[in-house]
């Protein structure tokens, strides 16, 4: 290979070698050789993949503040959020928390508040240990009375300018677009069906009425979880009033009663389409969200251990990995000190610590140091479970 194609393909895709070997090699390796030149980005002329970095560098912004709810315990990604918060569940090399804050800081987060209730003990951890040098305040939420009461316990009286994000939501925004708006503003997604989320009525960009989960919805623009308020403070009274006056939606207090509030008083609030959406409350869509940003991102790639293995981007290694007699990829992300023998893996991921044997996993997520030894499977195993074969 040319050496000037083999730097192309190192820095296009920093961090990780690709091994490709002599037919000599482990048989199995040679059975997949024409299933590799079939992704996406793969390269025939340097028999590697590119997939270039979209890093940016920071750029000089007005600082600003966020509200992050990250008290829920994520019951539809069980068993994963058993002993782990929700927020904590890795994708594409990162916790779900740690993507959203590299969207905020690069637009000049200054302080972030975090609504914290289950294992918060860990989202403590995690975030003194991550961002170190952010401002981090937290408020316990005790009782999970609903995403309203969750926002009142995260803003101040003085509040100015705030954003609402929920902690388990990915997105792509333009964030300083939206924060040169006078309006406050409401990111919406136009979805099929919206009766599964709070939905705005518009006129052009200005909202007129919001409503939770409709049964039958007039408008098909979803909440995305995603708010710029200009006046957190006055939101703040309203959802104060909302929780005192007992008015819940569902069983719940909801955000978007009290911003319906704002509005009728006479607030401008305006909805603007944001691109990419992931609500990443379940398994199949965090899967959908790993592949996303393993293929758009420029993710952690550790330079894993390769013993007669082939890697198949895009990956994303945490430190340690060792592969053994092993194809691992495309779309894979494997936590700290993993080892993968004896196996296939694609589609998956991998929390730190994890031990895969003798098996062919696809679309597959486990838990911390949980291991499997149990031949083809798609499988979702919580921290520190095994699972093995009776032969």
């Amino acid at each position: 290979m040319p050496e000037s194609a083999k730097n192309e393909s190192r820095d296009s895709y920093p961090g990780v070698r690709i091994v490709l070997f002599p037919p000599g090699g482990w048989s199995a390796i040679s059975e997949f050789r024409q299933e590799i030149s079939t992704f996406p980005g793969y390269d025939r002329r340097t028999q590697e993949s590119r997939f270039p970095s979209t890093r940016q560098p920071l750029r000089k912004v007005f600082c600003m503040k966020a509200v992050l709810p990250v008290a829920g315990v994520g019951t539809r990604l069980r068993p994963l959020t058993v002993s782990l918060p929700k927020v904590l569940v890795p994708v594409a090399g990162r916790a779900l928390i740690d993507w959203i804050l590299l969207e905020l800081l690069a637009e000049g987060l200054e302080e972030a508040v975090f609504i914290v209730g289950y294992r918060e003990e860990l989202v403590r951890e995690h975030l003194a240990r991550t961002w170190p040098d952010l401002k981090c305040t937290f408020v316990r939420q005790e009782q999970m009375l609903g995403l309203g009461h969750a926002v009142s316990l995260g803003l101040s009286e003085d509040d100015g300018e705030v954003f609402i994000i929920l902690g388990d939501t990915l997105f792509t925004a333009d964030i300083a677009g939206i924060r040169a708006r006078s309006s406050n503003v409401l990111g919406v997604k136009t979805v099929k069906d919206p009766r599964r989320f709070g939905v705005a009525e518009t006129e052009g960009e200005r909202i007129t009425r919001l409503v939770e989960k409709p049964e039958h919805p007039t408008s098909n623009l979803a909440l995305v979880g995603l708010y710029n308020i200009k006046q957190g403070g006055v939101l703040k009274e309203s959802l104060e009033r909302m929780i005192a006056e007992n008015r819940r939606t569902r069983g719940e207090f909801q955000i978007t009663d009290a911003l319906q509030e704002r509005i009728e008083a006479g607030d401008p609030y305006e909805a603007v389409e944001i691109g990419d959406w992931f609500d990443c409350g379940k398994k199949e869509t965090l899967l959908a969200t790993n592949r996303h940003y393993l293929a758009s991102r420029a993710c952690p790639a550790e330079e894993p251990r390769l013993e007669n293995s082939l890697v198949l981007p895009p990956v994303s290694f945490g430190p340690g990995v060792v592969l053994r007699d092993s194809i691992v990829g495309p779309n894979v992300s494997l936590g700290e000190g993993c080892v993968i023998e004896h196996s296939r893996v694609r589609e998956s991921i991998l929390a730190e610590g994890c031990r895969v044997s003798h098996s062919s996993l696809v679309e597959s997520v486990f838990g911390e140091q949980a291991a499997c030894e149990a031949g083809p499977r798609i499988l979702e195993l919580g921290d520190h479970s095994r699972l093995a074969s009776n032969e």
